[in-house]
């Protein structure tokens, strides 16, 4: 019940320039200080100038906090996307969630609903946990839940997938499927396998990680699953789906979830890009992020 791709061509010109350019202006030096000074954007970014003309765009409050519903101004599937967005949960949407949402519309004619939830340090999961809990149950209002995909990248993949495991114990209606874009699965960062893959990873760290975690839980433990789902159940999940580059820290936790899908025999489909680096999927001008948009068209194609 597990299927796996792992992508075969080498990297493109504008990957291997992305990647040296992360590492030229020190993306990583940057993230783990940014980390430890609480220096991010609270405000999410402005919409792209041609947004309005392009979509449907609704926005409702819930817990004195936007959630923006983006659809197409025609041919919409009926499908709707609840997108977590990532940022180490303490950074919010940035202008490449709102592209890479651009062409997840253009090319599935899904209704995308994206949830301004509370950002750490100043809040913490319980917080967002509520705030997006409510939020659903307002998509739920207008729509079956098999008509919902939850979907997530990094911080909000894994926000994604420990939200699936709360409303399967809560016993609320689970979303059709779940797609995950280098989540972040294990907020104490303890795999022996991350150190081996850190000098590959251009953006993240294990200590700006790790911190990130530690606020994000408040005082939870940070093993709790609220915080990192890969310890809590995938048994009862839908399908999860999860896109990870080979030159990403949290690989070794995708794969060790992948491991923990296959011995249990859970339905699960398994991305690798073994070039790529965080989260690339929302630098949507490179060849490897069109070749992934592709597949995860597919995805939300095959489950209408």
């Amino acid at each position: 019940m597990v299927t796996v791709y792992i992508h075969k061509p080498v990297i493109s010109l504008k990957g291997a320039a992305v990647k040296g350019f992360m590492r030229l202006v020190g993306f990583k030096r940057n993230f783990t200080n940014r980390i430890k000074h609480n220096d991010f954007k609270t405000e999410p970014a402005s919409f792209p100038k041609s947004f309005m003309d392009k979509f449907i765009v609704k926005i409702v409050e819930v817990h004195s906090r936007k959630v923006w519903e983006i659809s197409p101004k025609s041919n919409a599937s009926g499908l709707y996307v609840f997108y977590l967005h990532g940022g180490g949960y303490v950074h919010n949407i940035s202008k490449q969630h709102w592209q890479f949402i651009t062409k997840l519309i253009h090319h599935t004619g899904v209704t995308v609903v994206v949830p301004d939830y509370p950002l750490a340090p100043e809040n913490t999961a319980k917080t967002s946990f509520l705030m997006v809990e409510e939020a659903y149950q307002n998509l739920l209002e207008k729509t079956l839940a098999d008509k919902i995909i939850l979907m997530g990248d990094s911080a909000g993949g894994g926000f994604s997938i420990a939200l699936a495991q709360k409303f399967k114990r809560d016993n609320m209606p689970l979303p059709q499927q779940i797609i995950l874009l280098s989540p972040f699965l294990d907020a104490t960062m303890v795999n022996p396998e991350i150190k081996a893959n850190e000098k590959k990873d251009p953006w993240l760290s294990v200590e700006g990680t790790q911190m990130a975690g530690k606020y994000w839980a408040g005082d939870l433990d940070v093993k709790n699953p609220l915080i990192s789902p890969i310890y809590g159940s995938m048994e009862g999940l839908p399908q999860i789906s999860v896109f990870v580059g080979g030159c990403d820290i949290l690989l070794a936790d995708n794969r060790k979830l992948k491991k923990l899908m296959e011995e249990k025999q859970l339905p699960f489909n398994y991305f690798e890009y073994p070039t790529m680096f965080h989260v690339w999927v929302l630098v949507t001008m490179l060849k490897e992020a069109k070749a992934a948009l592709n597949q995860i068209a597919n995805l939300i194609s095959e489950k209408k």
